[in-house]
């Protein structure tokens, strides 16, 4: 652990509940985007798109299939790098963050996701919670697989049904900048989230610090190893080339750099995206590497796949991943067969994005010019069940209770101004 830092252990649940005001608006946005995720995709049967490039089928919240790794559970978290102790919370933001009393109740508002899966379902239980704080009518779409032309065609079906504000994880990015523009210029008020758009005029961008997620992998890695050992750890990336999924990895070597210098932390190996070849992959990464004493990937399908591995050869290797808010990975890490998970603090993202965007339209107030930090999650052993605990919870009210000192930190930020470039989220290593 890094002496000094201010650390802290919240825990997550998942809401899918939807408000119910403007029912015909909601209703024919749910419709057309059925037809578009049907129509924008080769194989109906895990509902992912064939035609997506290589570089679009890769997230900062995990490239996985639904089939694989999809969850409505949520996840403990961090706002830093690890602790086995929650904080005394209250059940809500404090202060002038404090959950308003209606004044949204004529408005609808939307988040677009990059497809289903467990880290989607936090981002939207954090913006209905939101959402619903000021009585605002809340719908969230997603492709059922990594499709970008389909998630696109959601913003332009909101615009034409008159959604008053709108909340997007823009990946990737650079095919988002002409809509995300568009819909700027027809008067509707956006936040990014997750992923941005850097060449977008969006000003307002709420995500995980990418560096930071790397960092805190490398110190759990670090503490399990000792400071004695030698040898090398071997990554795994499930999209090469994407800078997304490269800073953390190269937030990892130079973390594990610093603090054991006889760790070698190899090249990352392109483990594909694909759930099954991804699988297949890892095993032949494993079987290659004997003498590793540890491997690491990036998304939610590698968690699952690395510990089914493991456990073919024994369990005899260290794992953990960046992402993945699975049932499945936490249940590892609880069990003791996996390391640990990072992951990319879904509800804060959701509930920081969707506030902000909330408090402009019912009070006028002026969306906050460059990147705010939500966080990042970590689930170790000591903290795991807790977080398999606060999933069974599932409401909106042990979401706010255990998140609120992540919540309240990113607001206060967002308030006091003075943020740096959208594109510090990348370089980010404060989590």
């Amino acid at each position: 652990m890094v002496e000094g830092e201010d650390v802290y252990v919240q825990q997550q649940g998942n809401s899918q509940r939807r408000v119910g005001k403007r029912a015909t608006l909601l209703a024919a946005v749910m419709v057309t985007s059925l037809v578009a995720a049907a129509c924008g995709s080769d194989d109906e049967s895990d509902g992912s798109s064939t035609e997506t490039t290589a570089a679009a089928v890769a997230s900062t919240d995990a490239v996985a299939s639904t089939d694989a790794v999809a969850s409505t559970d949520a996840v403990a978290s961090t706002d830093a790098v690890a602790s086995t102790d929650a904080p005394a919370a209250s059940a809500e933001p404090s202060g002038s963050n404090a959950p308003a009393a209606g004044g949204g109740e004529d408005l609808s508002v939307g988040l677009i996701q990059i497809f289903r899966q467990p880290i989607s379902n936090l981002v939207a239980a954090g913006a209905e919670t939101a959402a619903g704080e000021y009585g605002a009518a809340f719908d969230w779409q997603a492709p059922p697989g990594v499709d970008p032309p389909t998630a696109i065609s959601y913003l332009s079906q909101y615009e034409s049904q008159g959604i008053d504000g709108v909340v997007v994880d823009s990946f990737p990015g650079e095919l988002w900048v002409r809509p995300l523009n568009d819909a700027l210029e027809a008067g509707i008020p956006i936040v990014t989230e997750g992923n941005y758009a850097p060449d977008s005029d969006v000003a307002t961008h709420v995500g995980e610090p990418q560096a930071a997620l790397g960092a805190a992998l490398a110190d759990v890695f670090a503490d399990a190893l000792g400071p004695e050992a030698t040898g090398y750890l071997q990554p795994g990336i499930c999209a090469a080339g994407v800078p997304t999924l490269e800073s953390p990895i190269a937030a990892f070597r130079t973390r594990m750099g610093e603090l054991l210098p006889n760790i070698e932390v190899r090249d990352a190996v392109d483990v594909n995206p694909d759930p099954a070849q991804n699988f297949t992959n890892w095993q032949r990464l494993f079987s290659q590497n004997e003498d590793a004493l540890g491997f690491f990937g990036v998304c939610d399908q590698d968690g699952v796949n690395m510990q089914k591995v493991n456990e073919e050869v024994g369990g005899k290797y260290l794992s953990g991943t960046v992402s993945g808010d699975s049932v499945e990975n936490i249940q590892a890490v609880a069990d003791g067969s996996m390391l640990t998970v990072v992951g990319r603090n879904g509800f804060v993202r959701g509930y920081v994005s969707m506030k902000i965007l909330m408090e402009h339209l019912v009070n006028g107030t002026a969306m906050p010019d460059g990147y705010v930090n939500s966080g990042i999650e970590l689930i170790t052993i000591d903290n795991a069940q807790a977080a398999l605990d606060v999933r069974n919870d599932n409401s909106p009210e042990a979401n706010l209770a255990y998140y609120s000192v992540a919540i309240q930190r990113a607001l206060d930020a967002a308030t006091a101004g003075g943020l740096g470039p959208i594109t510090d989220q990348d370089t980010e290593t404060q989590g």
